[in-house]
């Protein structure tokens, strides 16, 4: 990086010439540079992962096209998904039929295989 060779270089004359406390200014610039430059790169990165879940959003809502909802599910093409994905999120969360034995009695629910939540669906006649 053309800033930080020129720091050094600056930081070179300035020992040469004896110029400590102004060599010491320079050597707290670079470390402060070199941190600003790591922060950068983790912004970089945060930047890729939100245009990647932007772009998954967009095509579960462009996948979407005809989604209707039928009582505590969201239901297209014969599958179902999750209300809360799909209202708070705008994402298709399928669901998956699961089953949950306590005791003597086994119930049936769904659960989203994006937010993990588990619903019991009301019939809708």
């Amino acid at each position: 990086m053309a800033i930080l060779d020129g720091l050094k270089t600056a930081a070179e004359v300035l020992r040469a010439a004896d110029k400590i406390p102004e060599y010491q200014q320079i050597l707290e610039a670079m470390v402060k540079m070199m941190e600003l430059q790591g922060q950068v790169e983790t912004e970089k990165e945060r930047v890729k992962e939100l245009q990647a879940e932007l772009k998954a959003i967009r095509e579960d809502q462009i996948n979407a096209k005809g989604i209707v909802r039928k009582g505590d599910i969201y239901l297209l093409n014969n599958q179902a998904y999750c209300v809360h994905c799909w209202e708070v999120e705008k994402r298709l969360g399928p669901l998956v039929p699961r089953r949950k034995a306590s005791g003597t009695r086994t119930d049936s629910f769904y659960q989203c295989t994006r937010c993990k939540q588990e619903l019991t669906p009301r019939p809708f006649f």
